[in-house]
């Protein structure tokens, strides 16, 4: 659990958000694999929640950079991840089991924040700061 890891593990993580979410902000649903057509309210929708997934791949990446002290910052991000996993299944309830990648995007992200949220805890521990 070394503290280059989670930076790595943050900086991917941030850079595929950043990436998706400014994506999702330019191209809307026709971005999305097998989205089929939508009306202009959802394709709206999702400009608008693509453009705070750019934004919270953005706060990885700062966060990336002082993994020891941005505890705060990290442990939302971990609960994001949660609560989208969360959105992802009760999509699958509500409308039906998605494609296969979207059901290993979801167990990536309930992952996420199991592994992450203690792996900073441990590094803050071993440098000394806050946890």
């Amino acid at each position: 659990m070394s503290r280059r890891g989670l930076q790595v593990t943050l900086t991917i993580a941030g850079v595929v958000a950043a990436g998706f979410g400014t994506q999702g902000v330019l191209t809307g649903v026709g971005g999305v694999r097998n989205g089929g057509k939508a009306t202009a309210n959802v394709d709206s929708e999702l400009r608008f929640f693509s453009a705070w997934y750019a934004v919270a791949g953005l706060t990885m990446l700062r966060a990336a950079r002082k993994v020891e002290s941005d505890d705060a910052a990290i442990r939302v991000i971990c609960l994001g991840w949660f609560i989208a996993a969360c959105g992802r299944v009760l999509s699958a309830m509500k409308v039906g089991k998605p494609d296969r990648l979207f059901r290993v995007l979801t167990a990536i992200e309930f992952t996420i924040p199991v592994v992450v949220a203690p792996w900073q805890a441990e590094v803050a521990r071993r440098a000394g700061g806050k946890s």
